[in-house]
This record gives C-alpha cells, structure tokens and sequence, in this order.
C-alpha cells in the first residue's frame, strides 16, 4: 500500500528527490520555508506508517517460578 499524498506533497518529494535546496523549493512554489519544513515532517511521517515492519518481540520474559516447576515436570 502507497503512501497518499497531497499535490504540494508530491512537488516537494519530486524536487527534493532533485536536490534542491530548501529556499529554492520555498521559492519555486510560493510557499514560505517553515510550510516546506512541515510538508517534509508529514512525508516522513506517512512514509514510516506505511514502511513499518513490525519487530520481533525481542528477549522471551523470564519464567515465573511456577511457570518452571511446569516445565520440570512435563
């Protein structure tokens, strides 16, 4: 599943994908820099839902005492 983004979105990816510079963006389109600073924070955010793999549980919890006693009897 893509990521959904907003037409000002998609020009910020594609000029960025270009190396261009902050200013030159906030110029290009008209908007000023903290909005191009924004757009950057949501794309990285929509981005992330959609690449998250969900990490394995990790370390198994330690045995309770009881849980051990099962597992000496079986």
């Amino acid at each position: 599943m893509a990521a959904k983004f907003l037409k000002f979105e998609n020009q910020v990816t594609l000029l960025l994908e270009a190396n261009t510079s902050i200013t030159t963006i906030s110029t290009t389109l008209n908007k000023p820099s903290s909005s191009i600073y924004n757009a950057i924070k949501r794309i990285k955010r929509k981005n992330k839902e959609f690449n998250i793999k969900k990490a394995s549980k990790g370390r198994i919890e330690k045995l309770s005492s009881r849980e051990k006693e099962l597992l000496i009897e079986t």
